[in-house]
C-alpha cells in the first residue's frame, strides 16, 4: 500500500501524488487497455482525512471500519449541527465617543471597513503573506512597488543610481526599463501640475458636529479657500480608492466654505467635482460619520470596489447592477484575509 495526502483542508486545495506514485501510475497505465484512467479507478482509493468520519460507519459503505474506539467520535460528528457563525455576533461596546476624527480616518475606514475594525477596534495584527522573499533581489515590481517608485520620482529628484542603491529598482537592465517607463508615465502629470498647480500652503481646518451620540470634530489640512479650485493628484490610475480619497478631500474643502470645484489628476484621467454649499457638505459628512460610528461597533459590510462598480453599472442600461456588484463582491472577499475573518463561511 502506498499513501499520500491529496487534500489540504486549510488551503482547500488538492495535491498531486508524489513523483514516485505518479511514475508508477503512468507505468501501469501503459500496460493495460484502459490506460491510466482505468488504473486510477481500480487502484486509487480516496479516504477521509479523519478516522472518525461517519462515512466509515455507514451500512454498506465501500470503505467500512470496525474500529470501536472511533465510534463515539463519529456519533458526535453526526449529532453536531453545523451553523454558520459570525465573527462578531453582537455590537462592540464603545468605551468612549470618538470626539476628534481626522479626514484620513474616514479614508482608512471606507477603504477597507473589515481591516479597520480588526486592527483599530480589536487590535488584531493579521500578517498579509507576500510571494516575494525580502532577502532576494527583486526581478519585477508589483503594482504597489510601481506606485512607490512613481511617488518617489514625483516627490524627489533622486537619480536612477540612488533608487537602485536603495533597493527600489530591480537589478540590471530590468531596473532601467522600470525607471524609464515610470518617468514616461509621469510626464503628462508633471506638465499638468506645472501649468495648473497654485502655490499655497495647506492650512489646518476643524468643524464641529452634533449627533445623537454627542459632539465630535472633523480635522483636516486643506488648501486656502480663496483659491479658484482645489487641485490634487495621484501617481496611479483611477480606481475606487483614488475616487474615495478625491471625494473626501473635495467634501472637506466644501465644508470649509470654498464653494468651488475640485480637480483630481491621475495617470490617464482627470476627475472634476462640482462646487457644494456648506449645507450639502454637512449632510455628506454626517452620513459618513453615521456609518463610521456603526462600523466601529461591528464590521460594516461595504467593499469599496463593489460599491463603485455598482454605481458605474447603474448608469449603463445594458448591465445589471446587482449581478455586477455580487460578482465583484465575491471576487474581492475570496482572497482577502480581513474579509474572510468577519464574514461567515
Amino acid at each position: 500500500l502506498l499513501f499520500y495526502n491529496g487534500f489540504s483542508q486549510q488551503q482547500m486545495a488538492h495535491f498531486p501524488p508524489s513523483a514516485l506514485i505518479s511514475q508508477l501510475l503512468e507505468y501501469l497505465g501503459r500496460r493495460v487497455i484502459g490506460g491510466k484512467k482505468l488504473i486510477e479507478e481500480h487502484c486509487c482509493i480516496a479516504h477521509r482525512l479523519q478516522a472518525f468520519s461517519p462515512s466509515y460507519f455507514t451500512p454498506n459503505a465501500p470503505q467500512a471500519t470496525y474500529a470501536h474506539e472511533w465510534l463515539a467520535a463519529a456519533k458526535a460528528v453526526i449529532k453536531t449541527q453545523a451553523q454558520p457563525s459570525a465573527f462578531v455576533d453582537a455590537p462592540w461596546q464603545l468605551l468612549h465617543q470618538p470626539e476628534h476624527i481626522q479626514l484620513d480616518d474616514f479614508y482608512k475606514f471606507y477603504r477597507h471597513p473589515a481591516q479597520y475594525f480588526l486592527t483599530q477596534q480589536l487590535k488584531l495584527q493579521i500578517p498579509v503573506s507576500s510571494d516575494q522573499q525580502h532577502d532576494e533581489e527583486p526581478l519585477r515590481l508589483d503594482n504597489l512597488a510601481k506606485w512607490k517608485l512613481r511617488q518617489t520620482i514625483m516627490q524627489s529628484s533622486q537619480q536612477r543610481l540612488q533608487l537602485r542603491a536603495s533597493g527600489q529598482l530591480p537589478v540590471g537592465v530590468i531596473g532601467d526599463v522600470y525607471y524609464l517607463l515610470s518617468e514616461q508615465e509621469l510626464q503628462p502629470l508633471k506638465r499638468a501640475l506645472d501649468l495648473y498647480q497654485q502655490p499655497s500652503q495647506a492650512q489646518g481646518f476643524s468643524y464641529r458636529f452634533e449627533s445623537q451620540h454627542g459632539t465630535w470634530q472633523l480635522n483636516s489640512k486643506l488648501p486656502p479657500i480663496k483659491q479658484a479650485y482645489q487641485l490634487s493628484y495621484s501617481v496611479s490610475k483611477l480606481s475606487a480608492k483614488v475616487q474615495l480619497q478625491a471625494w473626501l478631500q473635495h467634501v472637506a474643502w466644501q465644508l470649509a466654505g470654498a464653494n468651488k470645484p475640485s480637480y483630481y489628476l491621475c495617470l490617464e484621467s482627470v476627475q472634476r467635482y462640482d462646487a457644494l454649499s456648506v449645507e450639502q457638505a454637512q449632510r455628506y459628512v454626517q452620513q459618513l460619520y453615521h456609518y463610521y460610528y456603526q462600523g466601529l461597533q461591528q464590521p460594516l459590510l461595504l467593499e469599496i470596489k463593489t460599491a463603485f462598480e455598482y454605481l458605474a453599472a447603474s448608469t449603463n442600461p445594458k448591465k445589471d447592477p446587482i449581478v455586477i456588484a455580487a460578482n465583484t463582491w465575491q471576487a474581492q472577499i475570496t482572497d482577502d484575509v480581513f474579509w474572510r475573518q468577519v464574514i461567515p463561511e
